[in-house]
């Protein structure tokens, strides 16, 4: 056999282990996602690890890893395991990072999952800094009048209201409104 074929024959043999990977990858989201609607989320979280155990072998820029990640986060914290949701969050924010750069929309939108397990733990102090620095990168990204700023501002006055600083939770609820005013005076009519 010439060396020739002998590299097809390798490189053959190397793309359909890939395929296998990626179909595996595939079977077990699908199996995560069908559970999930259906509301067995016990399920939905034994697909959503084994596609994640598939999905460790794809490169860290590889959307499948983060879907797979947020996804296994969410089924997590519908079981209340946040504690297990929270490093997969982590990862999903470093990612994101590393791929979108610190600024981006879908990096605020990381941060927020995060908060929200810290918010679900009472780490409130926690979940309120997130909050804020989620607030910081929406505002840059979006300006300060989106109605993502808006739930975001909700989500955070709710975190102060729990550490106890009403004064601050109602200026910023305050904002949260007349933001979201703004939006339906601006909506067009149906």
């Amino acid at each position: 056999m010439n060396q020739s074929r002998l590299i097809l024959i390798f490189t053959l043999v190397l793309f359909s282990i890939g395929c296998a990977k990626d179909s595996a990858w595939e079977a077990a989201s699908e199996g995560g996602r069908r559970a999930y609607e259906a509301g067995r989320y016990a399920e939905a979280a034994t697909h959503y690890e084994a596609a994640l155990q598939e999905a460790r072998h794809f490169a860290a820029q590889d959307p499948r890893l983060v879907t797979t990640l947020e996804n296994l986060g969410l089924v997590y914290e519908m079981l209340g395991r946040y504690q297990e949701a929270e490093p997969l969050y982590e990862r999903v924010w470093e990612i994101r990072k590393e791929t979108l750069g610190n600024k981006h929309p879908s990096v605020a939108i990381a941060i927020e999952k995060l908060a929200g397990v810290y918010e679900a733990q009472e780490k409130y102090a926690d979940a309120e800094k997130l909050y804020e620095q989620s607030l910081e990168i929406q505002q840059n990204a979006l300006g300060p009048k989106h109605p993502e700023v808006a739930r975001t501002l909700e989500r955070r006055a709710a975190a102060l209201r729990n550490l106890n600083r009403e004064a601050e939770a109602a200026d910023i609820e305050s904002l949260a409104r007349s933001i979201r005013a703004e939006h339906s005076r601006q909506a067009p009519p149906k």
